[in-house]
């Protein structure tokens, strides 16, 4: 599953910018970044929360990351 999320982020990103000396590390690391947050803590809480997938999995922690990022890169 894991080589899943960063395959198929890899595709969709060569797909789409067409830049073949596109740096991939931060895609891969962006695309995991879900399940090494929310797996490690869901299976700690797993008898009372039924999930491992937890705030990792939300479009709110997603927009927080790509702010965070976007204002960490801003040129100029």
């Amino acid at each position: 599953m894991i080589f899943w999320h960063a395959g198929a982020s890899i595709g969709i990103a060569r797909a789409t910018f067409r830049d073949p000396r596109m740096d991939l590390r931060f895609l891969v690391l962006g695309a995991l970044l879900p399940d090494l947050l929310d797996t490690p803590v869901g299976l700690i809480l797993f008898d009372r929360l039924r999930s491992v997938r937890l705030a990792g999995h939300t479009l709110l922690l997603a927009a927080i990351v790509m702010v965070a990022v976007v204002l960490r890169t801003r040129r100029g």
